[in-house]
């Protein structure tokens, strides 16, 4: 859903949401990413991660600037974010 609304709504929050269960796992990307596995045939879902790989497709992509400018707003070291190894997973 996260996903969906990173594309549709294009808000710094969804961004940093997505950014937020990434960072907090800690066996992350590969947890995460198993548990899609049952799903991942499922269209929606198909959708719904391609528009996160698009966003923090790099470090210089939409969502991750989004997540840097709202460390930032919190007072946080702001840092690149780069998934394109776990988004080409």
């Amino acid at each position: 859903m996260e996903g969906m609304a990173l594309r549709d709504r294009l808000k710094e929050k969804d961004a940093y949401d997505i950014y937020y269960c990434q960072r907090h796992d800690p066996g992350a990307p590969d947890t995460i990413l198993d548990a899609f596995g049952p799903y991942v045939e499922n269209e929606l879902v198909k959708e719904g991660l391609e528009c996160v790989g698009e966003k923090f497709a790099s470090p210089d992509h939409v969502g991750s600037k989004h997540v840097a400018h709202v460390l930032e707003n919190l007072g946080l070291k702001p840092q690149k974010v780069d998934w394109s190894v776990a988004v080409q997973q």
